[in-house]
């Protein structure tokens, strides 16, 4: 089974309305400012597979953990293997879906503390909006849904001991990766039979006719003891200990050449950080491979891939976690604040922004129909092609303003404006201008493309563009004015165009003649007349 969708409420920055993701695309990427709430997203999903039943009152919203502020985490689940199916915590709580005409088993958790101040925790199956609650009876029987060898959650946090993150003899990151690269090759050779076949012999011992004297004898003592209560017996049954709990325990040091090797721990912390993307390297290639089939799908949440790591192996992580995502064997939920890790043309529902509201409520705002209006492919590949071409127009997702430029000219004149003008001077200035990010559409009729993305995911942006012999309501000139709410502060226009203004209309490169120009402006007390105006726009400086 895999995870289809998932809804939180009331956990630390996540209010009652509760917010709502898609995870159809096997890929979700959080972004948002610091302190958000991404991380909340993720602790919540931790708790929920990890079968904790007590979540700590500081991470109730608000502070408050009374039953009717409880927090919930409710996951849709599809894709249901006939084992899945056979469990009986999913059997009679199966429910089709009528938009998708796929099965689906929904399980909702909700955590609170009662009256008398103890943790309790519900389980609560969700069919056609019905509530079963105790789907399969002991909570136990639904946690063992999510357990090794079913589906299990490894959850990479940012900030982690490297040997809280290696050790073997603990359930780390480490050693899960590490498990599922080896069990299923394990299964299959003499010495791992011969070992099932040693344990169950060795059962046998517990069992009927072949059961050791020694237990028999601790059972006729249970049961003198019990008969003095109640006419029963005592009966004593084993069982064999979990495939996890038979393999070998992993240790890791690394070799880099020292007289002996070297513990993570006293290695740099992007060395300790590669370990575990070399793990999951590994694990993509395997999982990948074309006759592979896909059968357990697990869950993979890591924060930060990006942190300790340079630009070339941020993207070689990024390609890492969509193989993986993309194999069918893991679903992958990444915080992020690197644009490398953005791949919305390839996967729209992946990218999932959060904010907050003047109420100060958090939101999730995830592409769950198609962002374009019209000719919506060709804006795409026309999309596509422009962030191919600069990656760092990516950065328009982390911005706090977003300034649009029509082409190269004003993508490097601007900056250099303001600082001759002084612009920048005071510390409320300097402030302001690290916090707009300037993209270069390369075209006036790429800008609308651009525009219906920050609309969609409400990024703060104004327009700096060209009429091109147009009026300004006219045409593309049009169009772009009623992107923005037809809200005419909101962009500024050159008319003519900027290089007709600036007198380098035939000249090539059309933009370093314009820097030339600009510094000839300035030399000639004329830069404030001619762009002083533009360059404030820009950077929000009255």
């Amino acid at each position: 089974m895999k995870i289809v969708s998932f809804n939180i409420k009331n956990f630390k920055s996540v209010g009652p309305d509760g917010i709502d993701f898609d995870f159809s695309e096997n890929f979700i990427a959080l972004i948002g400012e610091n302190n958000v709430g991404k991380s909340s997203i993720m602790l919540a999903l931790d708790y929920f597979f990890s079968g904790t039943k007590t979540i700590p009152t500081k991470y109730f919203h608000n502070l408050k953990t009374n039953q009717q502020n409880a927090i919930l985490v409710e996951v849709k689940f599809n894709k249901l293997s006939n084992r899945d199916k056979s469990h009986q915590a999913i059997q009679s709580y199966i429910y089709t879906d009528p938009n998708t005409n796929e099965e689906t088993w929904t399980l909702r958790k909700i955590y609170y503390y009662g009256e008398d101040g103890k943790a309790a925790c519900d389980y609560v199956a969700i069919v056609n909006g019905e509530e079963k609650p105790n789907p399969a009876g002991r909570q136990t029987n639904v946690d063992d849904l999510f357990t090794d060898e079913k589906m299990q959650k490894i959850f990479v946090p940012a900030v982690q001991e490297i040997a809280e993150i290696v050790d073997g003899k603990k359930k780390t990151p480490f050693q899960q990766i590490f498990q599922l690269l080896l069990s299923e090759e394990l299964q299959g050779t003499d010495q791992y039979k011969a070992l099932m076949s040693a344990l169950g012999s060795y059962a046998e011992l517990f069992k009927g006719e072949t059961k050791h004297s020694k237990v028999q004898e601790i059972e006729g003592m249970i049961t003198e003891k019990m008969k003095r209560i109640i006419n029963a017996s005592g009966l004593i049954d084993v069982e064999l200990p979990a495939e996890d709990k038979l393999l070998p325990i992993p240790t890791l040091s690394t070799d880099d050449g020292r007289p002996v090797p070297v513990a993570p721990a006293d290695q740099g912390h992007g060395l300790q950080r590669s370990l575990i993307f070399a793990l999951l390297e590994l694990y993509a290639e395997a999982i990948s491979a074309p006759d592979k089939e896909v059968g357990v799908t697990n869950l993979l949440l890591i924060e930060e891939p990006e942190i300790f790591m340079h630009p070339q192996m941020e993207r070689k992580i990024a390609n890492v976690l969509y193989t993986l995502s993309e194999s069918g064997h893991v679903q992958v939920i990444c915080t992020t604040h690197s644009p490398i890790m953005i791949r919305l043309m390839e996967k729209q529902k992946s990218l999932v922004r959060l904010i907050r509201t003047e109420e100060n409520k958090l939101e999730a705002i995830q592409v769950k129909e198609d962002i374009f209006s019209g000719d919506s492919e060709a804006k795409k590949k026309t999309l596509r092609m422009v962030l191919n071409f600069d990656s760092s127009a990516k950065e328009l997702f982390f911005a706090k303003r977003v300034i649009l430029l029509e082409g190269d000219t004003e993508y490097m004149i601007f900056p250099r404006v303001a600082d001759l003008l002084g612009i920048f001077e005071t510390t409320e200035n300097k402030i302001k201008k690290d916090d707009v990010t300037l993209i270069n559409c390369r075209s006036r009729n790429n800008i609308p493309i651009f525009q219906e993305v920050l609309n969609y995911f409400k990024i703060d942006y104004g327009v700096v563009h060209d009429l091109e012999g147009q009026s300004a309501t006219e045409g593309k000139n049009q169009e772009i004015l009623e992107f923005l709410g037809n809200d005419e502060n909101r962009r500024k226009y050159f008319d003519p165009k900027i290089e007709e203004i600036l007198g380098i209309e035939e000249e090539r490169p059309k933009w370093l003649k314009a820097l030339e120009k600009v510094e000839e402006l300035q030399n000639d007390n004329k830069l404030e007349e001619k762009l002083g105006d533009f360059a404030r726009f820009i950077y929000g400086i009255s």
